[in-house]
C-alpha cells in the first residue's frame, strides 16, 4: 500500500474506534439515592430510566416526595458524569495507546 492508502486505512480504524468509544459512553447508567434508600432514579446519558419509591414514602406530604425525588436526580446525575467522565479517561487513555487497534 502507498502512504496515501495507509493514512486512509488509519483514518477509517480511528473512526471506527472512536464510534465505539461512542457507543460505551451511551451504555453507562448511574442511580442516585435519596431520603437513605427511599428514593432511587436511574439513569443514562438517554435521561432517566427508572424511578423507585420505598411505600413508606408515599406516606410523606407532597414537598418531600418532590424534594426526595430532586435530590436522587441531582446524585444520580453527579454520579453519571463521574461515572462518563471515568469511561471517557480510559477511552481516551486507550486510544492514546493504541490508536489503530485494526492495522
Amino acid at each position: 500500500m502507498g502512504k496515501f492508502d495507509d493514512m486512509f486505512k488509519h483514518v477509517r480504524d480511528m473512526q471506527e474506534n472512536l464510534q465505539d468509544a461512542q457507543k460505551k459512553l451511551q451504555d453507562i447508567e448511574a442511580t442516585g439515592v435519596a431520603g437513605v434508600d427511599l428514593v432511587f432514579v436511574t439513569m443514562s446519558a438517554n435521561g432517566v430510566k427508572k424511578v423507585e419509591l420505598a411505600d413508606s414514602l408515599l406516606k410523606e406530604e407532597k414537598v418531600v416526595i418532590e424534594e426526595l425525588i430532586a435530590a436522587a436526580v441531582n446524585d444520580g446525575m453527579q454520579k453519571l458524569q463521574r461515572a462518563t467522565q471515568d469511561r471517557y479517561t480510559s477511552i481516551a487513555s486507550d486510544l492514546v495507546k493504541n490508536p489503530f487497534k485494526n492495522s
